[in-house]
């Protein structure tokens, strides 16, 4: 199987859901479970890249450690992938939350609704949580899959290209590593 195929398969048997493996489109495969409307992205993989990827686990890069970032690198941990690594433009972990403090911050969305389905937290001491609760929460969980361990703080990504078949991404100070995804969880 492709590395694709590999990594679409654990994260769905992870969340329960379901997974539609590349080149199945109209009339689906699903596997384990509802039906998803998922598109993997073609390019020019060579037939040395395909294979090499049949024989190992996919690298993965997750740009951002807000609440997207630190949700994909504890999902990939829960399907055995362990070949990722975050990139965050701030010094810590939790995204908006982290980077926002000023006095009244709150969620607008009700907290037992803000958080992950595989980390529920019932101590919530809002209906709408203060921003420095939910980033506690975040870090909370980021420590509980070992998030920090896998990130590079205080780095923003300057330039990823798509080549021979892998991501090429550069980080402003001048870093650069090789994936074969990239998930963008940078916010907005």
């Amino acid at each position: 199987r492709r590395s694709s195929d590999l990594l679409a398969r654990r994260l769905g048997e992870a969340d329960g859901g379901a997974v539609v493996l590349p080149g199945e489109s109209d009339r689906s495969r699903v596997i384990s479970g509802r039906a998803s409307h998922a598109r993997w992205p073609r390019g020019n993989l060579s037939a040395r890249n395909l294979v090499r990827m049949r024989e190992r686990t996919p690298d993965v890069a997750i740009i951002g450690a807000g609440m997207s970032g630190i949700g994909m690198a504890a999902k990939l941990k829960m399907a055995g992938i362990d070949s990722f690594h975050l990139y965050e433009q701030w010094d810590d972990v939790g995204g908006t939350w982290h980077a926002n403090t000023y006095p009244g911050l709150f969620c607008d969305v009700p907290s037992r609704y803000y958080q992950y389905r595989f980390a529920p937290n019932p101590d919530w001491t809002h209906v709408y949580s203060p921003g420095r609760e939910i980033w506690e929460y975040l870090s909370r969980v980021a420590d509980r899959f070992g998030v920090r361990e896998k990130t590079s703080f205080g780095t923003a990504v300057d330039v990823a290209r798509w080549e021979d078949g892998r991501w090429h991404l550069r980080t402003k100070n001048g870093e650069e590593a090789v994936y074969d995804f990239i998930v963008t969880a940078a916010g907005g």
